[in-house]
């Protein structure tokens, strides 16, 4: 054996004697997987605008998971926009002690009280699709808004060939969506010949878009492009712009995915939408909260002493591209 061997054979004994003494002076005391025993363990996501089929895939996440780890995963929330109701109905989960809350806050500020008083209840509370990150919640899961927003623009400004007249239709308000239409804007000044000239507040519901953007039409004759930003505007502008005898002369790029709005991608009215991991929110929270619960990630000995929680802050779940060449796998994915 060369002298280089020898000392190779040298060096690999001290790494396996070093590894040895380490992992001999850090026991490690985490309860095995599903070891803890917890009482009338559950957990709920409360979603808001839970009627849009949007929250489909989130539900399905959210319950499968449950059903992977054997325990109450309940989803509910408002039928419709209602902070203020999401918030009433926050506080009489908190009352029921469930073991970790999922949230989809409506609006920040007006949810912050009530995710304070849940994780000072000793209950984790994990923000997903939205945030409010001034609350106490643990860790947000979901979208980079603000970037998804730049994709949108990008998308849209590829498809005028960089110049045209822009509108935007989309729910005014809430948190998220207002960090896509910062993230659109921002895109659309590399485009030096593009112009926004109106935006339309569709409220996040399908019967309130079509008329919205047929308004914001009727005064802007000149668009040429409209960028949807929430779950139902893609449907929504492409009903309003095919009625209007301009299917062809809008480009539409549009924001998640239902099976309106790839009806609208099948027939040519829809360029592309820029689609976000629903599914993998709800079931990327559940698992966080359960294995915080069964002290499966023990970084610390009393991570909340040491006000030092175990997950990320924040937590991108990125976007898929939908397009005219793989909508087909969209039709068929969960819902």
């Amino acid at each position: 054996m060369t002298r280089h061997g020898k000392g190779l054979l040298i060096a690999l004994g001290l790494m396996v004697t070093i590894l040895a003494g380490c992992q001999r002076s850090e026991p490690r005391t985490a309860a095995p997987p599903g070891g803890k025993k917890i009482p009338n363990e559950s957990y709920y996501f409360i979603g808001i605008c839970t009627s849009v089929p949007y929250w489909a895939d989130a539900r399905e996440g959210f319950e499968t998971r449950g059903r992977q780890l054997g325990v109450k995963a309940v989803f509910t929330g408002p039928a419709n926009y209602d902070a203020a109701g999401q918030a009433r109905q926050l506080d009489e989960i908190i009352a029921m002690k469930p073991t970790g809350l999922v949230l989809c806050p409506a609006d920040a500020q007006t949810l912050r009280p009530g995710i304070d008083r849940a994780v000072e209840a000793g209950i984790p509370v994990v923000t997903v699709d939205t945030d409010a990150p001034e609350s106490k919640r643990l860790c947000y899961i979901g979208t980079d808004n603000y970037s998804a927003g730049m994709v949108v623009g990008d998308l849209l400004g590829e498809a005028l060939g960089g110049k045209g007249k822009v509108g935007i239709s989309r729910l005014f308000g809430q948190w998220n969506i207002e960090e896509r239409a910062r993230g659109l804007r921002d895109a659309l000044k590399r485009y030096p010949g593009i112009e926004i000239v109106g935006e339309a507040d569709d409220k996040a519901d399908a019967a309130t878009a079509p008329t919205a953007v047929a308004g914001l039409l009727t005064a802007h004759p000149e668009i040429t492009g409209m960028a949807g930003l929430d779950a139902v505007s893609g449907g929504g502008i492409a009903h309003a712009v095919n009625t209007a005898g301009k299917k062809g002369q809008v480009k539409i790029i549009c924001f998640d995915r239902d099976e309106n709005m790839l009806q609208y991608m099948e027939d040519g009215s829809i360029e592309a939408s820029v689609a976000q991991k629903t599914y993998l929110m709800s079931w990327l929270a559940l698992t966080l909260l359960h294995s915080l619960a069964h002290d499966e990630i023990m970084h610390l000995p009393d991570w909340r002493a040491a006000n030092a929680p175990p997950f990320p802050r924040n937590i991108d779940t990125g976007v898929m591209i939908i397009t005219r060449t793989n909508y087909q796998q969209f039709k068929h994915a969960r819902r």
